[in-house]
Formats: structure tokens, C-alpha cells, sequence
């Protein structure tokens, strides 16, 4: 007898912005390691939210296909979008700059005679600051970004990339026994 499983794809997709929605906002998380000024409230905030919801994805296709996480994707920008095709294509041009952040992996600088690993929440927090427009690092040509790099204080980018691992952490330890336990997210 073949038994086939199906996955409710929409109740994958409501189950961590419901979580995130609970929880403190991130920027005022963030904050709370030190100030930050409050112009990066909006990028923060976001970065914080869909780098969740990356790592979310990540354990949907790990555990339950390429499918359906793309499925799960898809149901997610339309609730967080509220259906407005503009703010969708908004939320998925971030969340393929967070991919394709995370694609580059750690770096590994050599420091002297020392190595030193640059986690990949570093890539992502520059990244997002030079490449989301409600950034006050945002560079909307990629000929000014070496600039606004210079205009970054790498305080701000440490304490983004310290947000992003800790919210990284926080999903993965939240939801990983979800998908360990395969029969309680099918219908």
C-alpha cells in the first residue's frame, strides 16, 4: 500500500511570520546591544525578518523539497506583500540579495600571520545596507557603492551581522524539531 503525505503549504508559510510577528520588533532587539541611530530602524527590521524567513526556507527544503519551499515562498510574499505586486517584488529582490549573500559563505581574510573567518551574516548585513533603498546606505548604482562603503560605520554593520546570526539561531533552535518530527506539519 503506497501512502502519499500531502503538506499544507500556506500553514508552513503563516507559522513563522505569526512567530516573528510576536516576538520584540529587531531593530529595538538590536538596539538594546548598544545605540544604534534610528535611521536604520527600517533596514534592520527587514533584514532581521527575511533573514528568518531565509532560514526558515532553508529547513522547509532540507526537510520537505524544492517545491515546497518554493510553494511556501510564494505564499509568504503575497502575506507579507498584501498582495500588492509592487511590495512583493520589493520582498523577493531582498531575500535574493540575502541568497545570494549567503552564497559567497564566510570569508577568510589573513590577517598577518593569523586567518580570521568572517561569518556570512557580515556579508549580508553590508550587503543589505548598500543595496536596500530604505537604507541610508543605499547606493542605487553599484559605481557609488565603494563610496558608501566608506560612509558605513562598521559598528553598524557588526551589530546588523550580530542581529542576523541571533535571529539565524533563534529560528533554526524554534522550528528545527518541527521538521524533525515530519507528521506534525502534515495535513
Amino acid at each position: 500500500m503506497e501512502s502519499e503525505l500531502k503538506v499544507d503549504t500556506y500553514r508552513l508559510a503563516v507559522l513563522p511570520i505569526a512567530y516573528l510577528g510576536e516576538q520584540q520588533d529587531p531593530f529595538d532587539c538590536c538596539k538594546a546591544e548598544g545605540e544604534i541611530d534610528e535611521i536604520y530602524r527600517d533596514v534592520f527590521s527587514t533584514g532581521v525578518w527575511l533573514y528568518a524567513l531565509y532560514n526558515y526556507m532553508l529547513l522547509v527544503r532540507d526537510k520537505l523539497g524544492g517545491s515546497t519551499a518554493d510553494a511556501v515562498w510564494a505564499h509568504q510574499q503575497t502575506i507579507l506583500s498584501g498582495g500588492a505586486s509592487e511590495a512583493g517584488e520589493g520582498i523577493g529582490r531582498a531575500f535574493e540579495l540575502i541568497r545570494e549573500a549567503s552564497s559567497i559563505g564566510p570569508l577568510q581574510p589573513v590577517l598577518g600571520s593569523a586567518v580570521a573567518e568572517v561569518p556570512v551574516e557580515l556579508n549580508i548585513a553590508l550587503t543589505l545596507l548598500l543595496n536596500l533603498p530604505e537604507s541610508p546606505g543605499y547606493a542605487s548604482r553599484a559605481t557609488d557603492r565603494a563610496e558608501q562603503i566608506a560612509h558605513l560605520h562598521a559598528d553598524i554593520e557588526r551589530r546588523f551581522a550580530s542581529c542576523l546570526s541571533r535571529c539565524r539561531d533563534e529560528i533554526v533552535e524554534t522550528f528545527f524539531s518541527t521538521f524533525s518530527y515530519t507528521g506534525s506539519v502534515l495535513q
